[in-house]
């Protein structure tokens, strides 16, 4: 994980000093600064410039960029050095960027001046400015602090300068006409699992787990502990949430090192302003979930980690969400997680970034490796959102993929959202009654301008978020799909 600003015009040079100091929880020390023609560059100071590009992220080269004549020159399932990067890019040009699995931001000096390019699903962030004198580029909102124009989000999978951006992914989700034997699906998918663990862990950062109890971070836990047995584990609730005793019984079977810690109404009193701030999100739902990722990644650091494994990306290719139930047409629920997936870096997967990095964290997602996700879309619909007489289940592939593996009282527990299962939810609703009063919100409802708040909590939420920004960046909130926070 790594912080990198751009900017040019009058006062570049001071302007990227600021926009590292407000990112500093992203990278080491005070931050470098470069300057080629117009432009000055800001990065980490782990990073090494010499290679013309600085990378926010863990790029890693993934099998099916092997074929091409240039790739064959650079090792694959690991994470690529800059110089590797910079390398593939100036010989492969955007095909290179197309072969590469795991989270990436980039900025890449060329002739052209300052090139960006960002990840497929965006789980790496990347925001922009076009400026009458310049330009401006920086991984987080909070670093345009000051600025008056427009802020702008770089688009995932797409690589260019502003104005002429070009997409290098395009997702791909039509099913296999010739299905595999059950089995066969099951073993292949559990095999790219591991491979996407062991890149990440070759990334030689000490490394634990966000566990929830849930099927997908358990399946994520069952993975790693494959190749690092023992692997920390962190969980984070209320006494009697069900998130606790489902993360207590999958590490016992699988004999992790596990952590708990458990939160009331004044520690999450005590967090919300700084993980509104860290999240740059008012989105009710989105602002549930983050306290409850917030408490476990500082869990997780405190204990000396340095990356953690999570689960995230599971819902949005095995039909997890409930409301896809509701769904009876194959091909609206097939569109929907299609929007899932690519619209996901406005949501869950910015939360997972923000959180983990508020506390110097580099978050690993292995259900969105590339060669996971390909090989997932791929399945059919009836593997996913399994329907039987009358009744559906979600994700019904991945529970068959680690029915043995895992406790069978977990491998079959019902999708509950994080916030729910951590007990999150109702302590929200009672801060929301003692801040907002009805007043407040009918107050809010007839004034509101681009935002119109549903509720109470979500009129908090604007509250603190327009305290740090008040800056025209509301529009780049995303707003979760399933339904309004009750």
């Amino acid at each position: 994980m790594s912080r990198i600003a751009v900017a040019s015009g009058s006062g570049a040079q001071a302007r990227v000093l600021s926009m590292l100091e407000r990112m500093s929880h992203r990278g080491e020390g005070s931050g470098c600064l470069r300057e080629v023609g117009p432009f000055v560059t800001g990065y980490d100071e782990s990073q090494d410039d010499r290679a013309g590009v600085y990378v926010d992220g863990m790029a890693c080269l993934s099998q099916q960029g092997l074929d091409s004549e240039w790739s064959r020159e650079i090792p694959a399932n690991r994470v690529l050095r800059p110089e590797e990067i910079s390398e593939g890019y100036r010989r492969g040009g955007p095909e290179f960027l197309e072969s590469l699995s795991g989270p990436f931001a980039m900025l890449f000096i060329t002739g052209e001046g300052v090139v960006m390019a960002r990840d497929p699903f965006g789980l790496k962030p990347l925001y922009y400015a076009v400026t009458p004198g310049g330009m401006l580029a920086a991984s987080e909102i909070k670093a345009f602090a000051g600025f008056s124009g427009t802020v702008r989000t770089f688009p995932p999978g797409h690589v260019g300068v502003p104005g002429h951006l070009t997409p290098f992914y395009s997702l791909d989700d039509t099913e296999l006409e010739t299905l595999p034997p059950l089995d066969q699906a099951l073993a292949g998918f559990r095999q790219r699992m591991e491979t996407a663990v062991r890149r990440s862990l070759d990334s030689g950062k000490k490394a634990g787990v966000l566990l929830s109890g849930g099927v997908d971070s358990s399946i994520v836990s069952a993975a790693v502990a494959r190749l690092e047995p023992g692997v920390p584990t962190f969980v984070v609730g209320t006494r009697d949430c069900s998130d606790v005793s489902s993360a207590a019984l999958v590490a016992q079977a699988l004999k992790l090192e596990h952590h708990r810690f458990l939160y009331g109404l004044g520690h999450i009193e005590e967090c919300l302003p700084n993980v509104i701030y860290h999240l740059e999100s008012f989105d009710a739902p989105l602002v549930r979930s983050s306290v409850a990722n917030y408490m476990a990644a500082r869990l997780a650091r405190k204990a000396g980690m340095e990356m953690v494994f999570c689960g995230e990306g599971g819902d949005e290719l095995f039909a997890g969400y409930h409301y896809l139930k509701a769904l009876e047409r194959k091909n609206d629920v097939r569109k929907e997680l299609r929007i899932l997936l690519t619209q996901g870096h406005s949501g869950a997967f910015q939360r997972v970034d923000r959180m983990n990095a508020a506390h110097g964290l580099e978050p690993a997602l292995p259900f969105m490796d590339l060669d996971v996700v390909d090989f997932s879309v791929s399945l059919p619909l009836e593997w996913k959102l399994k329907r039987e007489g009358g009744n559906a289940t979600e994700k019904w592939f991945l529970r068959k993929a680690y029915l043995g593996a895992l406790p069978r009282e977990v491998v079959w527990r019902k999708k509950e959202k994080f916030y729910l299962g951590s007990g999150t939810s109702g302590l929200m609703t009672v801060l929301a009654e003692r801040r907002v009063s009805d007043s407040d919100l009918r107050r809010a409802s007839r004034e509101a301008g681009c935002f119109v708040p549903s509720s109470k909590e979500e009129l908090l939420y604007y509250r603190i978020f327009r305290e740090f920004f008040p800056h025209r960046c509301v529009d780049l909130v995303g707003r979760t799909r399933t339904a309004r926070v009750n």
